[in-house]
């Protein structure tokens, strides 16, 4: 073999490659849609199907949200022990976190749980905190949530056509609709996944996103076998090791 032939090969070993990674790229880049209204209606549809009660009791009690506290504040009652009008939040350092999470359990528990996260997602996606990702249209929705991602990793300013679905890992929340597959499920866990695009079948070769599940939090003993569409609201995790990326810990599952 000549040089010259050796070359030509090693140039077009490198050339599939290169195609090889930029088809990988594109796979897993999603198209940012600029018209961000349509994302902001019906947030929580009908259903829940999972919902971690623990997470959006934390959410509560971290106090970032000042609405969440007026809200319980509204149906705080006097504790029989202290004999004080408890509020919430509270700027006096005289009630620790002990009262004030039971005082919010209770609230959980008058309100209901679908009501609290309903009031949770209003109050992030009135934050901006909420990026909403469509997987089945492979866009994602356009907002100060996703400005804010795009500027911590590519400056102030910085606008993109696409993003790769990684560098939502900053963000507060993702809201992730999609066409999601059981793929495994225990009594501790259940995991489902879903392809990007509009998949009839899921794939070894398409790229997917996973969500892991505790089993305890849903709220339905028979889950669909066949593939159903859903909105995951929870963080986006990504393993730089393995290439997978999934959304952990999840807060709620509707369909």
């Amino acid at each position: 073999m000549t040089s010259e032939t050796l070359l030509m090969l090693v140039g077009l070993v490198t050339a599939m490659a290169l195609a090889a990674g930029a088809g990988i790229v594109c796979a897993y880049a999603i198209k940012v849609n600029r018209h961000r209204r349509k994302w902001g209606r019906n947030l929580i549809p009908k259903i829940c199907l999972y919902l971690d009660e623990k997470s959006a009791l934390d959410i509560y009690l971290q106090g970032e949200y000042p609405a969440l506290q007026r809200s319980v504040q509204r149906t705080t009652h006097r504790n029989s022990a202290s004999g004080l009008l408890l509020r919430i939040p509270l700027i006096r350092g005289t009630v620790d976190r002990a009262v004030k999470q039971e005082q919010i359990e209770k609230y959980f528990e008058d309100a209901g749980s679908i009501t609290t996260i309903g009031r949770i997602i209003h109050e992030l996606d009135g934050a901006r905190d909420i990026v909403y990702v469509d997987l089945i249209e492979r866009t994602i929705g356009m907002g100060a949530g996703l400005n804010r991602v795009l500027e911590q990793s590519h400056g102030k300013g910085a606008k993109r056509a696409s993003a790769p679905l990684r560098e939502l890992e900053t963000a507060a929340f993702v809201s992730v609709k999609g066409r999601f597959w059981v793929t495994d499920q225990s009594e501790t866990t259940t995991t489902f996944s879903a392809t990007y695009g509009n998949a009839s079948e899921l794939s070894g070769d398409l790229p997917k996103v996973g969500v892991t599940a505790d089993t305890a939090w849903l709220r339905h003993e028979k889950i669909p076998q066949s593939p159903f569409i859903a909105h995951c609201l929870g963080k986006i995790r990504w393993d730089p090791g393995t290439g997978e990326l999934e959304i952990y810990p999840i807060l709620a599952i509707f369909l």
